[in-house]
């Protein structure tokens, strides 16, 4: 072989060998983008488990969410739900694990049959109501219709059951069901623990089944409440928030509301109790993000008062 050969094959080699030493170089991916992964996680789709209190009118509605259990908890009114199905859909919600009613009022449940009908849903909770005070209107006929239709199944909560959240860690617990003298004093009042966070769900409990609370001795301690009954004067009683101890305190209700939601008085005795107030009145939907040691919250209104 002569020399000019051996010199063109080395060159060949040289060329080659550097070749496959900078591939992984020349076609590696680039890296991950931090502010992406900061705007994921802000819209919750990359924390363990994340808590939204949706802004749907003078409603409720609120939806646990992890990425392998999902729970919306009330539906709101007919009219609301456009706005809880676009939140559902923007978080990437196509089935639901459980959809709970609290109790058979049309602002808590007027959307519950559309939302059965569209998002197919494993259970359905509803509160240990007496039969004395179940509801017999067209709205809750059409509830019962989507479970039969979907195949949904359909359970009765009581006092000291509890929900495991899928994989999750995270558990739910039935502090209050039925007993009441009315259907707000009925609400099922649930109990979120993930990790080192608590969340009191109270639906639209009032002084009664508050003072039932307090002295039951169940521990009802909780980082963040979701204040009774849309902040009405009914509700939020000294004796019940002393016991909560609330840092955070989620007030659902419509801008502008007929009724005046929520009180001066209650907002009053929020405060004495050191709790930072958010409201979907005024701050769109109001989204908890929890890691398991902390929390952080977000609202859909950045710059709301």
């Amino acid at each position: 072989m002569s020399r000019k050969v051996q010199d063109w094959l080395l060159a060949i080699l040289t060329v080659v060998l550097v070749g496959i030493l900078l591939f992984p170089y020349l076609f590696a991916f680039p890296p991950t983008n931090p502010a992406s992964e900061q705007s994921d996680i802000a819209q919750g789709s990359m924390t363990p488990c994340s808590v939204v209190f949706m802004s749907c009118g003078q409603a409720d509605s609120t939806l646990l969410y992890t990425d392998r259990y999902t729970m919306l908890i009330d539906c709101g009114l007919n009219d609301s739900y456009g706005r809880i199905r676009n939140q559902l859909e923007a978080m990437g919600v196509d089935h639901l694990d459980a959809v709970v009613l609290t109790h058979p009022h049309l602002d808590h449940g007027g959307g519950m049959a559309q939302v059965l009908r569209h998002f197919p849903t494993a259970q359905v909770y509803f509160a240990d109501i007496p039969e004395s005070l179940t509801s017999t209107a067209k709205w809750f006929t059409r509830i019962l219709d989507a479970i039969e239709e979907t195949g949904s199944a359909l359970t009765i909560l009581k006092e000291g059951d509890t929900i495991e959240m899928g994989t999750t860690g995270g558990k739910l617990e039935v502090l209050h069901s039925g007993n009441g003298s009315d259907l707000n004093n009925c609400s099922l009042v649930l109990r979120m623990t993930y990790g080192a966070t608590k969340v009191l769900l109270t639906a639209d409990i009032e002084r009664e089944a508050e003072a039932r609370l307090v002295a039951s001795g169940k521990t009802i301690q909780a980082d963040i409440l979701k204040v009774p009954h849309h902040g009405s004067r009914s509700s939020s009683t000294r004796d019940f928030l002393q016991q909560v101890q609330p840092k955070v305190a989620v007030i659902s209700c419509g801008e502008d509301n007929e009724y005046g939601y929520p009180k001066p008085d209650v907002l009053q005795r929020l405060e004495e109790v050191g709790a930072a107030i958010y409201r979907t009145d005024t701050q769109g939907h109001v989204t908890v993000l929890l890691n398991g040691d902390t929390y952080e919250i977000k609202t859909e209104v950045q710059d709301a008062a």
